[in-house]
């Protein structure tokens, strides 16, 4: 179910992702325990889909839940924590919730650059998503430091 919903994603069939993300998460969540990686990962992807389709509060109280978990059972330098930052600094953004999804973006920026001797794709889209935040918020000349 987390490769089709990836598939879907990764297609821009959001509503057809979300199912399966959802799906995914039922069946682990009935088997798993609560901080299992594979119950984080199709919540923070059932959380990101749904924020892909518009739904910006179902979004939100997914990654606000996984980042509660994850906070309290991994390192604090843990790459989904980093993951699930940078996508719930994305959906405030889009909700004009401008100073917590700063910090959110910058912490996980922080994290990703401190992972990563190279410029992957995660500190890309977390770069994005600053500029993106500073342009949205009206401060050009942050924004000019993620081009």
């Amino acid at each position: 179910r987390l490769l089709q919903g990836k598939i879907h994603s990764h297609n821009h069939e959001y509503g057809r992702a979300t199912d399966e993300f959802r799906t995914a998460q039922e069946m682990f969540s009935e088997s798993l325990p609560a901080g299992n990686s594979l119950v984080m990962q199709a919540k923070v992807a059932f959380g990101t889909a749904l924020i892909r389709s518009g739904n910006l509060t179902g979004g939100e109280s997914q990654l606000r839940e996984a980042r509660s978990i994850v906070t309290g059972s991994l390192r604090s330098g843990d790459p989904l924590i980093a993951e699930i930052d940078s996508v719930l600094g994305e959906c405030l953004t889009a909700k004009r919730q401008f100073a917590e999804a700063e910090e959110l973006l910058l912490n996980s920026i922080e994290l990703q650059q401190a992972q990563s001797s190279n410029n992957g794709p995660p500190v890309s889209e977390t770069r994005h998503r600053l500029k993106t935040l500073y342009q949205v918020w009206n401060r050009p000349i942050d924004a000019q430091k993620y081009d």
